[in-house]
């Protein structure tokens, strides 16, 4: 990102989301998509982190990650082969990495309980999202903390 000198713009919630996980694989899901987005921005570029809790009704709340680049975005006739082992780098217009190494880090949110795609509106860039699950310990636990 900075020797493209892209913009890296955070949208976080003020308390910190804790998940019970696997920080080294965390650490690979997220650094992989971050140098997607920034393969895939052109230089002096942004991209931007938004993460939030989502709650639901059931013992897991969720944990979303959404990391959105400023690249060209992935036509539509290319969206289903994004997280391929068959696509090679490069082949996919949009994208900074190639289809295999993506589909390495979706299998990776899928040991963690989670899910990974990707939205994109050609010209206007793509956004991959990560959702991983935070059990509730006790009632009310919010993934804030107050879950541990």
């Amino acid at each position: 990102l900075h020797e493209k000198r892209i913009s890296l713009n955070l949208d976080l919630p003020q308390q910190p989301l804790l998940i019970n996980t696997d920080r080294h694989a965390l650490k690979k899901v997220f650094g992989q998509l971050l140098s997607n987005a920034g393969a895939a921005s052109p230089q002096g570029g942004s991209v931007r982190v938004k993460a939030r809790l989502e709650t639901s009704d059931s013992d897991l709340d969720y944990v979303l990650v959404q990391v959105a680049d400023s690249g060209g975005g992935i036509a539509p006739q290319d969206m289903l082969h994004v997280f391929s082992l068959q696509s090679a780098a490069g082949s996919i217009q949009g994208l900074g990495a190639s289809g295999a190494e993506l589909s390495r880090m979706k299998t990776l949110v899928e040991a963690l309980g989670g899910r990974a795609w990707v939205d994109s509106d050609p010209g206007n860039g793509a956004i991959f999202s990560v959702l991983l699950p935070v059990k509730k310990l006790f009632e009310g636990g919010n993934g804030r903390g107050e879950n541990r």
